[in-house]
């Protein structure tokens, strides 16, 4: 590939559209610096910006970086370049994740360009799952692009699920305990009223984390229904006014809700009860 040197507004351009990528608590855990002799783009882990209790191995940190390397691949294809990715080019150099040289302009990769619109849009969403089951197109599509980037996609079968959703109760109680991790997720984690309050721009406001099971944990999201005894959504309790509350679609809504959304785990503990004894 014939490297091209690209000019600074377009630089800039491209790794804005990379760093929308989602990561671990929004940590952002990247550093992106372009050479400008020699045209190449270079990703580096933030070691700042690393979890050692809660991502010791750095799994999380590699695949927050690895989403925002593909952001970049999408944001290069919809401007009609080029992209060659090397990665971890310098075994000698861990922190070292990619190197990005970009080509002469070529004509829009259709695949990865149909992407860029929906790049600012992405949102992380942490509440429990509704029973609306993905329709097999979808499955299939997802399938398909997973397989575009030499991956696979596997959907859980019912006993799986079950088996995942222990594991994952497991790693949240054992991390309730660990006061180390509790204070990494204390670090990244900012407190704003509401979803319409400015905030950081780095971490995460904590209204997003989810809701609370009476545990003390925070709420995985299941398949299992969300209503209480004969599908009758219950009254909300205070915290609706920080959280957005809303009740299942086939319920009908109460003060603070509305069907448009799923349950988001503001109703009162009572419901919540329910639910864990269906």
């Amino acid at each position: 590939m014939q490297v091209r040197s690209l000019d600074t507004d377009t630089v800039t351009s491209l790794v804005a559209d990379a760093t929308t990528a989602p990561s671990m608590h929004n940590a952002q855990p990247w550093l992106f610096r372009y050479v400008r002799g020699s045209g190449v783009l270079r990703m580096r882990m933030d070691p700042a910006r690393a979890m050692p209790h809660a991502d010791p191995d750095h799994r999380a940190l590699h695949v927050g970086c690895g989403a925002a390397l593909f952001n970049l691949r999408v944001a290069a294809a919809r401007a009609g370049w080029e992209a060659g990715v090397t990665l971890l080019p310098d075994p000698a150099d861990p922190e070292l994740l990619a190197d990005v040289v970009f080509g002469k302009p070529v004509a829009p990769d259709d695949r990865l360009a149909d992407l860029h619109p929906v790049l600012r849009k992405r949102r992380t969403n942490r509440f429990p799952f509704t029973e609306e089951a993905v329709p097999q197109a979808v499955r299939d599509e997802l399938s398909g692009a997973a397989l575009a980037e030499g991956a696979r996609l596997v959907f859980l079968d019912a006993w799986q699920t079950e088996a995942v959703l222990r594991l994952v109760r497991d790693a949240e109680a054992e991390e309730a305990a660990d006061p180390r991790k509790r204070a990494e997720v204390a670090r990244w984690t900012w407190r704003a009223e509401s979803a319409d309050a400015p905030g950081r721009a780095e971490g995460i406001p904590s209204y997003a984390l989810g809701p609370r099971s009476h545990g003390g944990g925070r709420r995985s999201g299941t398949s299992r229904r969300r209503s209480g005894p004969r599908g009758a959504a219950r009254r909300c309790s205070s915290r609706c006014r920080a959280w957005r509350c809303w009740a299942p679609g086939r319920t009908v809504p109460r003060t603070g809700c509305t069907p448009v959304r799923p349950w988001s785990g503001c109703c009162s503990r009572p419901r919540w009860t329910a639910s864990r004894r269906r």
